[in-house]
């Protein structure tokens, strides 16, 4: 989605950047997090969560799983933090182009998954596409930020910077009861809109203090994700090991405390790196929901995903998969760059022709 991986945050003493202008720490990072998404989604998702069974019988092989799902979980909120940290402008533009892409991808690997299961397209299967009645529940959640953003804007816009930081924090106290003090589920373990709201005021107001941050170095911000990784990831474990498999599965939640530290760490330890301009950083980052798209796709991506990572665990001894998986990964990432070139090129031009807008919400 280039509206919302590379175009939906803009500053606001600016207008939307040009591609020159993009800071490619910030690009960078965007890289980071998404080849994080395509760890979480090789680990627990492909294998499923480990039991206390799991622990008892192989506790070396669960620990290995927990380090590396763990430090991968910032992954989707850290995207929804740069959409705070720099604002969403919501356009008619922007939104065209969120749909494009989910269509181009959509209908892509609608047909191939046609070829690859020898089944000829039909009138539903299409029009399932074309009315994205099928999606991830990212694309979803993300969509109703997106709307509701010029509202969210408008508040942190005009309240001091007190007032944005306790309500803030009020929003993340009372997740934090309802998800894992009370049997409440209306924050659905961070994979909510809800959730995302609460994300999305914690960037803009970690923008908001920005110079009191700024005065900690990288390196400051990077030790205070590790740490709040190995806290979450130990945690998990421990429960394992305890017999208490609900709240070591608590633990993975999106609305993790530790989590959201860890992803506000990451993100803040990324704007105190200086790098200059970099064009192929800058080039990858720009289809960084390609590759989203494309492993998560509900007609065919995303049982062929899964088919082939538990193909390369099954293959390799337990420890020897390691180098294959990282190769799969990296093949992935790629492979949805290379096949968003053609959309990049057709958006250029369909945009083109679009009026400019007048202003952005």
């Amino acid at each position: 989605m280039e509206f919302l991986f590379s175009e939906v945050y803009v500053y606001e003493e600016i207008p939307p950047p040009h591609e020159s202008c993009r800071e490619s720490n910030i690009e960078l990072l965007r890289v980071v997090a998404m080849l994080f998404v395509l760890i979480v989604h090789t680990d627990f998702l492909a294998l499923g969560f480990p039991t206390p069974q799991d622990m008892a019988a192989a506790p070396g092989s669960v620990w290995a799983k927990i380090g590396f799902e763990f430090p991968a979980l910032v992954c989707v909120n850290v995207f929804v933090l740069i959409s705070g940290w720099f604002g969403i402008r919501a356009s008619a533009r922007g939104a065209m182009s969120f749909v494009f892409q989910c269509l181009y991808f959509g209908l892509l690997l609608y047909f191939v998954g046609c070829i690859d299961s020898g089944v000829l397209p039909n009138v539903l299967g299409i029009a399932q596409v074309l009315t994205l009645f099928k999606v991830n529940w990212f694309i979803t959640a993300y969509l109703i930020l997106y709307s509701f953003a010029p509202v969210l804007n408008g508040f942190a816009g005009n309240v001091g910077r007190r007032q944005l930081a306790m309500v803030t924090l009020v929003f993340f106290l009372m997740e934090f009861w309802m998800q894992f003090v009370s049997v409440a589920g209306f924050y659905s373990g961070g994979y909510s809109p809800i959730a995302f709201f609460g994300i999305y005021l914690l960037g803009r107001t970690m923008r908001v203090y920005s110079a009191e941050l700024s005065r900690r170095s990288a390196g400051f911000y990077f030790w205070i994700y590790v740490v709040s990784t190995v806290c979450s990831g130990g945690l998990c474990g421990l429960f394992l090991m305890y017999g208490k498999p609900n709240m070591a599965y608590k633990m993975q939640f999106y609305n993790n405390p530790m989590i959201i530290v860890g992803a506000g760490a990451l993100l803040l330890a990324f704007t105190r790196i200086r790098m200059p301009y970099n064009k192929g950083v800058n080039r990858i980052a720009k289809s960084t929901f390609a590759v989203f798209l494309l492993h998560l796709d509900v007609s065919w991506g995303f049982d062929t995903f899964l088919r082939s990572v538990r193909g390369i665990y099954s293959d390799f001894p337990e420890g020897m998969a390691v180098g294959p998986m990282a190769l799969f990964i990296v093949a992935v990432f790629a492979l949805a760059v290379l096949l968003d070139q053609p959309r990049i090129w057709m958006w250029r031009r369909i945009s083109s022709c679009l009026p400019e807008p007048k202003h952005r919400l």
